[in-house]
């Protein structure tokens, strides 16, 4: 019968009680070995084990080992570089010197087989505690050994004092401040890390609620950036992919370094097809809906105000290198939201105010049956994109068939129960009578179509881009043959040249439109033949006279509605 003994007592800690440290400079750097009461570096350890020689036994402030198992090759390294590991005192992981002189890693000496640790300024500038306790643990060599030892340890408290001769604390290494600022309205913005990276190691700030930062470095060259991320899509819709696929292919191009940023949705430096496929995935829910910034060196922006077609990788970045306890103002960012290329989150895009319509036939479905749904949008000219969100609880979308439009999977998503659709082309196109595209259902109910889908703004503001200027209108579902009268605002109103005036009819049948002033008089009539569902007139001021308000009403059949439109000057 065999039998395995195995160590489990710890060694026994002999320290001094009382200690005192003279600082130069409000700095001093002690190694827990030094705390042991015999005093003489090692070779007359007084802190003894059951198993371990005296000699061999370990030093620590804490009861966390540097993790040297794990990337080994970045802590050999690191000795290679120092002659001893930096680490984090909370979680054992590699850390660098920079941190070790704040106070915020402890160093390993694997020859004298102690820690130590750097009592002195902080990275705010705060001096030290002049008396401190201190836990000193004492190891039986970190179970490296194959022999009794089981990683057992036990810790003393010593009372470090600490004397600076009477000396102010002067502040450690370089002072580094700046402001960070929206690229289009020059305001402030808040909640962003500034990041120091020296090659070795990422130092994180978090500016004020002011815009304002400022980081107390070591001695050493910097690249300095900026972040932010923010939860919701903030501004970012299919008109902004409108307008970078216009600058992409050179119809509309920005020279403008702000706008040009915004349209970097991935981040890379450059604008091309590829943020507008990821812009189109945040926007369709198949990416998370979060909103980044981008953040450019301000220097650099005032020194490139305009760029037709530019890398922005450098701009990201500012370079900086901290020395003699110099302050460094103005290292400053000025940033913009990817994706917000008309910065609608600021309320500057561009709205008519106005409503447009797409429109469906409605039919009787039953469960189980294919239904084909083709949409339309009726007299609408130079569409170049368009937006929204359906809800089709209770059908299953099998496809999209191209119309005017040519539809992909690239273009529409589910999510949760709603059809999301973004599409835009660099083409304009006019709808007359021909569906921009069809849905493809497998209906799961027994009903009427109408009784199903609805456009609604659950996930995506729903809204549709027109024209040259990109105008914006809000984006509405209608029923072309919903067995109702039913009379539709005129579309534009207030007008200046044409307006279209829409209505549907429960069948065929013929119908009247009158036009008259506010006095009553009867100015024009436009009578013919309709059909069943969406029909629409075309009303000229010509045909109408003067600028000012007027009336229309349709008659047809025993109904009658009226609705006012404005004429402009």
């Amino acid at each position: 019968q065999y039998f395995q003994v195995v160590d489990k007592k710890a060694p026994t800690p002999v320290m001094v009680d009382i200690a005192t440290a003279l600082m130069t400079n409000c700095m001093v750097e002690l190694c827990a070995k030094q705390f042991d009461k015999g005093g003489c570096d090692g070779n007359c350890i007084s802190s003894y084990d059951n198993c371990t020689y005296s000699s061999d036994l370990y030093f620590t402030f804490s009861n966390v080992l540097p993790q040297l198992d794990v990337n080994p090759a970045k802590w050999q390294h690191q000795f290679n570089k120092y002659g001893r590991y930096f680490y984090d005192p909370v979680s054992g992981q590699i850390s660098t010197e920079e941190k070790y002189l704040f106070g915020e890693a402890y160093a390993w000496d694997p020859e004298n087989r102690t820690s130590c640790r750097v009592f002195g300024i902080d990275r705010e500038g705060n001096g030290p505690d002049l008396t401190n306790a201190v836990e000193v643990y004492v190891w039986d060599q970190f179970a490296m050994n194959d022999d009794c030892d089981d990683n057992n340890y036990d810790f003393a408290v010593v009372i470090l004092t600490l004397n600076n001769e009477g000396d102010d604390c002067p502040v450690v290494g370089s002072l580094v401040n700046g402001m960070i600022s929206n690229c289009s309205t020059s305001e402030s913005v808040d909640d962003v890390k500034v990041r120091f990276d020296n090659g070795e190691q990422n130092i994180d700030v978090l500016n004020n609620a002011d815009g304002s930062y400022n980081a107390n470095l070591a001695d050493d060259s910097y690249s300095v950036t900026a972040s932010k991320q923010e939860d919701g899509l903030y501004g970012l819709t299919t008109l902004d992919l409108v307008i970078i696929q216009k600058h992409i292919l050179g119809i509309k191009k920005t020279d403008d370094i702000c706008k040009y940023a915004s349209m970097d949705v991935n981040g890379d430096g450059r604008v091309s097809a590829a943020d507008i496929l990821v812009a189109r995935k945040m926007i369709l829910g198949s990416l998370p809906a979060v909103t980044n910034w981008n953040f450019l060196d301000e220097q650099y922006v005032n020194d490139n105000p305009n760029i037709s077609h530019f890398d922005l990788t450098d701009a990201y970045t500012k370079d900086i290198s901290v020395t003699n306890g110099i302050t460094q103002d103005n290292t400053d960012f000025t940033g913009v939201r990817r994706g917000d290329v008309n910065f609608s989150a600021l309320g500057m895009e561009s709205r008519n105010g106005e409503t447009s319509y797409i429109s469906i036939d409605d039919q009787n479905i039953e469960k189980g049956m294919k239904v084909e749904v083709p949409v339309y949008a009726n007299q609408l000219k130079k569409l170049v994109g368009l937006q929204f969100s359906m809800d089709i609880a209770g059908m299953e979308l099998k496809e999209i068939k191209s119309g005017l439009v040519n539809i992909s999977e690239d273009n529409y998503n589910v999510v949760d129960n709603n059809l999301v659709v973004s599409w835009n082309t660099s083409a304009e196109i006019t709808s007359e009578n021909d569906a921009l595209f069809t849905l493809v259902f497998k209906s799961g109910i027994n009903g009427k179509l109408s009784d199903v889908l609805s456009i609604n703004d659950n996930v995506i503001h729903s809204e549709i881009y027109s024209t040259d200027e990109l105008l914006i209108s809000d984006l509405k579902l209608e029923y072309r043959n919903s067995g109702v009268y039913t009379l539709y605002q005129n579309e534009p109103n207030p007008f200046s040249e044409t307006t279209t005036i829409g209505f549907n009819l429960p069948e065929d049948n013929s119908y009247t439109i009158t036009i008259f002033d506010l006095t009553g008089k009867v100015l024009k009539e436009y009578n013919t033949d309709g059909k069943a569902g969406y029909n629409s007139i075309k009303v000229s001021k010509k045909d109408i006279g003067m600028s000012g308000v007027y009336y229309y009403r349709l008659n047809s059949g025993d109904f009658t509605s009226t609705k006012k439109m404005v004429i402009l000057k």
